[in-house]
């Protein structure tokens, strides 16, 4: 028993150390402004917190129950009040992964919170009624007669974000496809092994295995981003436009076409390391200007597109937010010369909008005719 529990508590420091590298290898990302790498990072400090708690209470457990007995029962409410937080939080990932969209994140918040807020209050209900965990000063820790609920609705998440890949799987990558599905695995082997053997506690270091397969293949999903200007690509641009049509649309969607103005001859009198410069520029001037919740993408050289769900009497006011903020980065000075923009935007309508080639090009014919009324060639 001794030797088992040491097993146990190695597992769970090394599982600990994968987590804190993949959390410090990621921070410094830069395309960690993305809101689907701020979920993975919460997915990484909610497992780590659980392993912790985990191995902190199986110890005391195991060698000072009737001493600890109070420290015990905290522990147990805690780990069960937020083990639903990585499952939720891996459902919501993938949302964000396939749509691309925080509306869609916020369309399925009554879903997950009424689950969530169950669970906190069961958790702690518990102590008096035992209905997820008794903890007796002698015996120890025994699951309740709601135990299969708890882990039905953790189950449950793991298996809606397997839905979700599996419904918008023409539009995924295999090799995405197939790295997405086996998050689940890792947690569904080590629960039977648990289930078989009441004193192991292998589930947190599992979802762990799970996560270091998510991360590789994130690291992989860096060509999903134009690494020059830090925003989505073209091919991601058009993905996101192809699951916005295919979708019900009930607020307004305006798409944003923006190109620096002479921009060849920026490269061809300064050079292309100062070119790339602006791009950069450019792309953390958008970021910053934009709301997380808007798709931002860098489509050509010098062309970005942004599409935004505002209404479309607000047009006017992000354009002169854009304007104002345009000035304040040319203020700084950042070049000897001033960074210029031509800024096209189309409202979408999908009764005139039958295509996405459509509505892009409506955004790329309206700026097109800014540049023109500008006369900049």
């Amino acid at each position: 028993m001794e030797s088992f529990m040491i097993a146990e508590f190695e597992l769970s420091i090394f599982a600990l150390l994968i987590l804190g590298v993949i959390y410090f290898s990621m921070r410094n990302d830069r395309v960690f402004f993305e809101y689907r790498f701020r979920l993975f990072k919460l997915l990484i400090i909610s497992v780590a917190l659980l392993l912790i708690v985990d191995v902190f209470v199986e110890y005391l457990t195991r060698y000072y129950l009737s001493e600890a007995y109070s420290l015990i029962l905290v522990g147990n409410v805690f780990g069960f009040s937020i083990s639903l937080v990585p499952a939720i939080v891996w459902y919501n990932y993938v949302l964000m992964f396939i749509y691309k969209d925080l509306e869609v994140l916020g369309n399925r918040f009554k879903l997950w919170i009424g689950f969530f807020v169950g669970n906190v209050l069961v958790s702690f209900l518990s102590v008096a009624n035992g209905w997820f965990f008794t903890l007796d000063s002698i015996e120890g820790y025994a699951r309740g007669p709601l135990f299969g609920l708890h882990a039905f609705m953790l189950y449950m998440f793991l298996v809606l974000a397997c839905y979700e890949l599996i419904k918008n799987r023409k539009t995924i990558r295999n090799a995405d496809l197939t790295s997405m599905l086996l998050f689940i695995v890792p947690p569904v082997l080590a629960s039977i092994a648990q289930v078989l053997n009441l004193g192991m506690i292998i589930i947190w270091p599992s979802v762990v295995f799970s996560i270091l397969i998510a991360f590789v293949y994130v690291q992989n999903k860096n060509m999903e981003i134009d690494y020059l200007s830090g925003l989505y690509n073209k091919k991601q641009f058009d993905m996101f436009l192809e699951n916005l049509f295919k979708r019900k649309i009930k607020r307004d969607v305006v798409g944003f076409m923006i190109d620096i103005d002479n921009f060849k001859i920026i490269n061809d009198t300064y050079g292309h390391d100062v070119g790339d410069l602006v791009i950069q520029r450019v792309g953390e001037f958008l970021k910053k200007t934009f709301r997380t919740k808007d798709f931002i993408a860098r489509v050509g050289g010098d062309e970005f597109a942004v599409i935004a769900t505002i209404r479309k009497e607000d047009v006017e006011i992000v354009l002169d937010r854009l304007q104002q903020s345009l000035k304040d980065l040319n203020r700084m000075r950042h070049f000897s010369f001033d960074i210029l923009l031509s800024i096209g935007y189309s409202v979408l309508d999908k009764t005139k909008h039958k295509k996405k080639e459509n509505f892009y090009a409506d955004m790329d014919q309206s700026m097109y005719q800014q540049k023109l009324n500008r006369k900049v060639w």
